[in-house]
């Protein structure tokens, strides 16, 4: 069991490096965003941003995430090299043929996201940016599915680096503002479409196989409002927000949600690495014992996640001015709650395991639509009263909903026994040390140095109250040493 974890431990870091490139604009891009954009300017640009998360899920088609699962079933390599030639050729014309009809319209698509200062060039970077971005979903996911974690990481970074020094030079050098940062995302999607299609195409059998697209489509098409589900959750209170306050008010919400997003690194790691792990295991051994390698899984990676939210909370406030100054003070308000809610998204992504067992996948959509569902609801009701802070409980209180449903709906179709008291234990201990942390009021240095004593006291109470048992501590020592 613990090497099979540890297996895990080890591919979720790597994909945790990789998983920068999905990130790299919301989290690496901050201090060149906080320094050089005003919170209008930015508000403007976390409202493309959404447009073009959209963009991304309807060119996708559910697609990337399908694949995954039908790799394992088709064990022949002339039938998986012809399942994903006809999975990238489907693809590619879908997203072309959507693209070239909104982009007829960027005027319009531009003067609705953004107001009466929309402008064509907006819509312009953003649908072609979305189109581009495509070259890097098959490499992903053959790379995903090969368990080549470190090769996927590697070409994630390489992502990182041109996005960033691209929007860096647009932004801060040619000064080219709100259309520098939509560019240096436009430049990275290029660049990696073409080395996309130099690891593409040698993998896969151009050729359409229309009964295995069928099949694929049959799985694929329930997650597009599953997605579209989880985008409403992620983003929609960007546009409320823009509908009942103010750009500037959307800009500094995002700051501060971009800030708790760092929480994402984990859990998008593990949305990679988490369906492999599964598969594979419950193919491999006997149910009883997949069923106990989940729960003790699952039990390891929320107590991690529990520590990073923590983390990411208490040091909110000294991280955003070191970051943007004074301009997105404000948005220590919503952080500790936007790093709470992707810790209710950790949690919905490993007590699934029976949704994807059993293939039904229409459960995910019934889990994150009555999340969105929710999240509409509580933006509409507090958003005008509350503004970013009704946006931020609205989040936590989202994603609370989908977690439980998830965990409901594949409790029936497999029964896992989780260690419930001991991932609560552990969550109850993280809000009393946050709450201990809100007491700390003195200067940039010694805040820091007070939070950092007040985090490895959480650590010690994690080992004192046995969440954290110490025979578990010599186990992973043992397995260290021997990796040395």
């Amino acid at each position: 069991m613990y090497r099979k974890i540890a297996g895990l431990a080890k591919e979720t870091l790597i994909y945790g490096m990789g998983s920068f490139a999905n990130i790299a604009v919301a989290v690496l891009l901050l201090p060149v965003y906080g320094r050089y954009l005003t919170p209008t300017e930015y508000g403007a640009y976390s409202v493309l941003r959404v447009a073009m998360v959209v963009l991304n899920i309807i060119f996708d088609l559910g697609i990337s995430s399908t694949l995954a699962r039908f790799y394992f079933d088709d064990q022949s390599d002339i039938e998986r090299r012809r399942l994903f030639g006809t999975a990238w050729l489907f693809m590619q014309v879908a997203a072309l043929a959507i693209t070239v009809a909104l982009a007829l319209s960027a005027g319009f698509w531009s003067h609705l996201l953004v107001g009466p200062s929309g402008k064509p060039i907006y819509w312009q970077i953003v649908i072609w940016q979305a189109f581009f971005a495509t070259g890097m979903n098959l490499p992903q996911v053959l790379y995903r599915v090969r368990r080549q974690p470190s090769r996927f990481a590697a070409l994630s970074f390489a992502n990182v680096v041109v996005m960033v020094a691209a929007t860096t030079y647009l932004v801060v050098w040619q000064r080219m503002g709100l259309v520098g940062a939509l560019l240096g995302m436009l430049v990275a999607a290029v660049v990696f479409y073409v080395v996309g299609l130099g690891i593409t195409l040698p993998s896969i059998r151009l050729s359409l196989w229309w009964s295995k697209l069928k099949e694929v489509l049959a799985f694929a098409v329930p997650l597009i409002p599953h997605s579209l589900a989880g985008w409403v959750l992620n983003f929609a209170d960007r546009l409320l927000l823009r509908k009942f306050g103010s750009l500037a008010e959307v800009g500094i919400y995002s700051y501060g949600y971009n800030i708790g997003m760092a929480m994402s690194l984990v859990v998008l790691a593990t949305q990679k690495s988490w369906p492999q792990f599964v598969f594979s295991s419950h193919a491999e051994m006997e149910e009883s014992e997949a069923k106990a390698l989940f729960s003790r899984t699952a039990s390891y990676y929320l107590i991690f996640l529990t520590c990073a939210a923590l983390a990411v909370a208490v040091f909110s406030p000294e991280a955003l001015t070191i970051l943007a100054g004074g301009k997105y003070a404000a948005a220590s308000r919503v952080v500790p709650m936007i790093a709470l809610a992707y810790l209710f998204l950790g949690l919905y992504t490993v007590v699934g395991v029976g949704v994807g067992i059993k293939k039904k996948s229409q459960y995910y959509f019934v889990a994150t639509g009555s999340g969105a569902v929710a999240n509409l609801a509580i933006n509409l009701i507090l958003i005008p009263r509350f503004g970013m802070v009704g946006a931020a409980i609205a989040t936590v209180s989202a994603y609370t909903v989908m977690s439980l449903l998830i965990y409901v709906l594949s409790q029936r179709l497999y029964r896992v026994h989780y260690e419930q008291s001991r991932i609560a234990l552990a969550f109850v201990l993280a809000l009393a040390a946050f709450a201990v942390s809100t007491f700390v009021h003195v200067s940039l240095g010694a805040a820091i140095a007070l939070k950092i004593a007040i985090i490895l006291g959480y650590a010690g109470a994690l080992i004192a109250s046995g969440v954290i048992r110490r025979s578990e501590l010599l186990r992973v020592r043992e397995m260290l040493l021997r990796g040395a």
